[in-house]
């Protein structure tokens, strides 16, 4: 029987992504495949629509998404694809 680490579990749904880790970055070296295959413009509009989670700002550069809210969010999406 494989023994499951529990941290390694928790490091899944707990941090924080990035935008390009959401997005995508074909530019990037190597490639950031996307979570969310749509354009940057997009996924700011669908924030200010209430579609997408707000970004946590640590500073005016720098936003972050929860590990847990984009996990929720793309299960969201996948269930309503189905119906």
């Amino acid at each position: 029987m494989k023994r499951v680490d529990a941290r390694s579990e928790q490091s899944v749904s707990k941090g924080f992504y990035r935008l390009p880790q959401i997005i995508g970055d074909r530019k990037a070296n190597p490639p950031i495949e996307p979570l969310l295959p749509i354009s940057r413009s997009a996924f700011y509009a669908g924030i200010k629509k209430h579609i997408y989670p707000a970004p946590i700002r640590l500073s005016a550069r720098v936003s972050l998404w929860r590990v847990e809210d984009i996990t929720r969010l793309l299960e969201d999406l996948g269930n309503n694809k189905s119906n």
